[in-house]
């Protein structure tokens, strides 16, 4: 009774786990959706305030 007991617990956690990665791949596509949609703003580059301050000599 024990070892199918332990049995059904290993499966059913099994079954868990897989839906569970299965959330999470199916979240992540989205989110991977959502910022290739978006428009990428190019940030404009910063100097160093040590070769900012050699530029400004």
């Amino acid at each position: 009774m024990l070892k199918i007991a332990l049995t059904i617990l290993v499966v059913v956690s099994f079954v868990m786990l897989m839906f569970l990665l299965r959330q999470s791949k199916r979240m992540l596509n989205e989110v991977q959706k959502q910022n290739a949609a978006l428009p990428k703003k190019p940030r404009e580059r910063e100097l160093h305030p040590k070769l900012k301050q050699d530029q400004d000599k």
